[in-house]
């Protein structure tokens, strides 16, 4: 009685932790959903209120509130000019390439997935990993657009750009850029590209890859005359011309082996009534007499021709089993000649 007293006590404390358990769960994907909902009315408001400056190449400059960073999403870019007066030539051109690469939907998708994986470790990993890609991608495209004169200014001069931006104070979580990789962007910035060790790395591995597409090609292929069969039917609605393609199949299939061959083919209305098979096995001189098939269209008969075990077989529909033996070279009938 103790026993079963432990049992349900137990059971009812695991039921209580599931059921706890399923009530966290939904309730927190309801508050995850509910603050990108909330984001989403965020951000829709503050395009309809904020004050519109200029245009840019189709992008639409708007004045972003006071004490947050600069950030853009599809071709709205927020930006404070009073804040960023030093530095708003950088800022622009770097919030102009987010919009005009469209950045802003890869922010938004990944942030949809987080949604509905948000309890998986993981996506948040992948969300940081993504965004620190957009980053150094754009990083790359403004360098790649400044004066080649004055590349080392503009280089010391973005930098700096970029420490002044990891102070910034707040950022709306689904549009901003996270700015604690700045360590990492200024690293990759001062990177050198290093066009020949890349040459030298990829003509590496061309030889690698070679060797492993080849390696894993080898055929291992056993000969056909140990492994595989071919067989081929007829019966009387076989015309002469396909009855003579299957033969020659069959030849080519066993060339090493055994000639077959069908001669004296009897048509009555179109139709095969009779053949002879006959066979001439490896290192034997002539064909054999063979075996006269009759009956196929008067009697309604069709016949399987198969190769094994050094064998000729023809099986017929009526239960008739003819081999062609290879070393006597006789034939043996078996059977009860009965049509089923």
């Amino acid at each position: 009685m103790e026993f079963w007293n432990y049992i349900l006590e137990n059971f009812l404390l695991l039921g209580l932790f599931f059921a706890g358990y399923e009530l966290f769960l939904r309730n927190s994907r309801f508050f995850v959903f509910t603050r990108f909902l909330f984001q989403s009315l965020q951000l829709k408001r503050l395009i309809i209120t904020s004050e519109h400056i200029l245009e840019v190449k189709g992008v639409k400059l708007k004045q972003s509130p006071k004490n947050c960073g600069a950030f853009s999403f599809f071709n709205y870019i927020f930006l404070d000019i009073v804040s960023h007066k030093n530095s708003k030539n950088h800022v622009l051109r770097h919030q102009l390439i987010h919009a005009q690469q469209y950045h802003g939907l890869d922010i938004l998708f990944i942030n949809l997935v987080q949604n509905f994986l948000w309890f998986n470790p993981l996506i948040y990993c992948y969300k940081n990993r993504i965004i620190t890609n957009l980053e150094f991608i754009t990083d790359h495209a403004v360098m790649k657009k400044a004066s080649v004169k004055n590349l080392k200014n503009e280089l010391k001069n973005y930098q700096y750009h970029l420490l002044s931006q990891s102070l910034a104070i707040q950022h709306l979580p689904i549009l901003s850029f996270n700015h604690s990789s700045i360590k990492k962007r200024i690293i990759m910035l001062n990177k050198k590209a290093g066009h020949k060790l890349q040459l030298f790395k990829i003509s590496f591995l061309i030889p690698c890859f070679c060797f492993i597409f080849y390696s894993c090609n080898v055929d291992d292929v056993v000969s056909l005359e140990e492994s595989a069969e071919y067989s081929f039917y007829f019966d009387h609605n076989t015309s002469e011309k396909d009855l003579q393609n299957r033969v020659k199949m069959f030849n080519h299939f066993y060339e090493s082996q055994v000639t077959l061959r069908i001669t004296d083919t009897d048509y009555q209305n179109n139709h095969l009534n009779g053949c002879r098979i006959s066979q001439k096995f490896k290192d034997q001189p002539n064909f054999g007499s063979g075996y006269q098939t009759t009956g196929l269209y008067t009697s309604d008969i069709s016949f399987l021709v198969s190769y094994k075990e050094g064998k000729i077989i023809l099986s017929s529909s009526n239960n008739y089993r003819i081999e062609l033996d290879k070393n006597s070279n006789q034939i043996i009938i078996s059977g009860t000649g009965n049509k089923e």
